[in-house]
């Protein structure tokens, strides 16, 4: 996936990622993450996945919008407090 696709990626799943209208876009890097999920059995699994980890601002409040570079599915939204 290009830079160029991954922020139109963000920008479409900006309801689902729960990202403010008013929130510019303001960088998109790609970078390898680690998600943890429990199984089933209890035991905890990591993966790494190369992302794209979308930047959306607005005053002092962030969004990131972690999107799979692979599939362009959204994976996470980590956002300010």
């Amino acid at each position: 996936m290009l830079e160029s696709e991954a922020r139109q990626a963000a920008e479409m799943l900006r309801k689902e990622a729960k990202v403010p209208q008013g929130a510019p876009l303001t960088k998109a890097v790609k970078r390898y993450i680690e998600i943890a999920k429990q199984a089933p059995d209890g035991k905890w699994l990591a993966r790494d996945f190369l992302a794209w980890v979308v930047h959306f601002s607005e005053d002092a409040a962030f969004w990131e919008v972690v999107l799979d570079d692979a599939t362009g599915k959204l994976l996470r939204t980590d956002r300010s407090r």
